[in-house]
């Protein structure tokens, strides 16, 4: 997977060499960006990044590992709506990714019925 994380116009005209375009809005939202972006984070810091970029078995390495913190406020970003969805399979499949991730503080994560994220 290649993914391109950017805050401006021309981040966003690149996405057609990536797979996955992610919008940042943690300094300067700008409306384009947030609208057009697959996933877009609002959250001042890019914590939010490491629950969408890595895999169901990254995830589950991260078991006992210093750098589970940063997942984990990853995760706390998404549960807080400071990431919005645009491509909803992608939504689909990092849910479904989260679910099965044992040490998360709440084992119920379901990002499809969370009322802060966008549809």
């Amino acid at each position: 997977l290649t993914m391109l994380v950017g805050d401006g116009i021309t981040d966003l005209e690149a996405r057609q060499t990536v797979k996955l375009f992610v919008g940042f809005g943690g300094v300067v939202q700008r409306e384009r960006v947030a609208k057009e972006a697959d996933v877009f984070i609002t959250s001042p810091g890019l914590e939010a990044l490491v629950p969408i970029a890595l895999s169901e078995s990254r995830i589950k390495r991260l078991q006992g590992k210093k750098h589970k913190k940063v997942f984990q406020e990853g995760i706390q970003a998404l549960k807080q709506g400071l990431v919005q969805f645009n491509n909803q399979t992608l939504k689909r499949q990092i849910n479904s990714r989260l679910k099965s991730y044992e040490a998360v503080d709440d084992p119920v994560i379901d990002l499809l019925h969370m009322s802060d994220y966008k549809s």
